[in-house]
């Protein structure tokens, strides 16, 4: 079957105020059963001063518990596929407990700017798992998890603002 005609989703969210030293701060839940793939996710931001944000995409086999979190909408690409299966949570405070990691799948770094000032250009930190030659992050089910992370380090939770966009398709 051709990705185009599979049920696609995605969650977006700009300027977003993590907590300080942020850890999990979205999480994925795969589909009750179906099979989500991620299929590209895109995070920058703004801070105070221009720095450089570590972001780590980690797969776990259970959930974040405690801290303070919130269910998020989720939107299908296409009006008539049916709802999403998937569930997509968001941290204000760092989760008291990280789900067991089954392992960090992707990391890198992206340049937190200052916003319209700063003489460097807007960065973003992009997975893209699109290509035929590549296969997407996995979620089999509603017991394995993708969680965007900020490692604990660096983030301040007054100044930093997140941007983070996330497709994926469910069969």
């Amino acid at each position: 079957m051709l990705d185009s005609a599979i049920a696609t989703y995605s969650y977006n969210e700009v300027q977003f105020a993590p907590a300080a030293a942020a850890t999990d701060v979205w999480q994925l839940t795969g589909p009750t059963g179906l099979t989500g793939k991620i299929r590209w996710i895109e995070v920058g931001g703004t801070a105070a001063a221009v720095r450089t944000q570590t972001v780590s995409l980690i797969k776990r086999s259970a959930t974040d518990t405690g801290g303070t979190s919130t269910a998020r909408t989720i939107v299908k690409a296409d009006s008539a596929d049916v709802a999403s299966f998937s569930v997509m949570t968001r941290w204000t405070v760092n989760p008291a407990g990280l789900g067991a990691a089954i392992g960090q799948v992707d990391s890198t770094t992206f340049t937190l700017t200052t916003g319209a000032t700063t003489p460097v250009p807007q960065d973003r930190a992009v997975f893209n798992y699109e290509a035929f030659s590549l296969k997407p992050i996995v979620l089999n089910g509603a017991l394995e998890f993708l969680c965007v992370n900020f490692t604990g380090v660096a983030t301040t939770a007054s100044t930093d603002k997140i941007d983070l966009e996330i497709w994926w398709t469910e069969q």
